[in-house]
């Protein structure tokens, strides 16, 4: 049977009420020392429908602040998801740039394996145009990734414009191909690691979130 599986919010939102109750009656009691030592126990009422109403202020303020705070750390980690996804692409079309790579360096490639080729940079093209350039919430993330994505372009290019010419490829630059693509993914992954320096919290976050995936708790590892 799989156990019950309480959200954070949740357990943080029980937690939050619980010192409230606490809260409010340790200050009851200290309220009723003070005006029986005062000898003012008949405003008593007064006094507690006026810290009463203090304290729903402050509680709202405190809900709201929480609320928008929530709403941040969910928008960065939906983001930080995205940049995964676009890595993991971005990654599948380096090795495809680094397979045509080492492919024509082999020597005496034939029209149909350059074909082959191009047609698995097609893939990867549809594939990284899925991802939305303007999504991706890091700006040197998103530089890196459109740089790859025009090696993606270029080697397509040069793979159709040999098939159309007939022309030899130029050896020292078909070299360079696998490498740079290579160095851009490399670049993406810097960038997302310096993310994860500025928002330290995302990788609980993220930890959390492949055991709950993996259906493993915390309190196993």
């Amino acid at each position: 049977m799989k156990a019950l599986q309480i959200p954070e919010g949740m357990k943080l939102a029980a937690i939050w009420v619980v010192w409230s109750f606490l809260s409010m009656g340790v200050l009851g009691w200290g309220l009723w020392v003070v005006l029986e030592a005062a000898g003012s126990l008949k405003d008593m009422a007064a006094w507690v429908q006026g810290i009463g109403s203090i304290g729903a202020i402050l509680a709202a303020i405190a809900i709201a602040r929480r609320g928008v705070w929530q709403q941040k750390e969910d928008k960065l980690l939906e983001g930080y998801g995205y940049m995964e996804k676009a890595h993991g692409v971005a990654a599948y079309a380096s090795e495809v740039i680094a397979g045509a790579s080492r492919y024509i360096l082999e020597g005496a490639p034939t029209p149909p394996m350059l074909k082959y080729h191009s047609n698995l940079l097609d893939i990867a093209l549809e594939d990284l145009k899925e991802i939305s350039y303007a999504r991706i919430d890091d700006s040197d993330v998103a530089d890196a990734f459109l740089s790859l994505k025009r090696s993606v372009n270029l080697t397509r290019s040069a793979i159709l414009v040999q098939l159309e010419t007939h022309e030899r490829f130029v050896a020292s630059q078909v070299a360079l191909w696998g490498p740079n693509a290579f160095s851009e993914v490399k670049r993406m992954s810097d960038a997302m690691i310096r993310y994860l320096g500025r928002h330290p919290w995302l990788l609980d976050e993220i930890h959390a979130r492949h055991l709950e995936r993996a259906n493993i708790k915390p309190s196993a590892i």
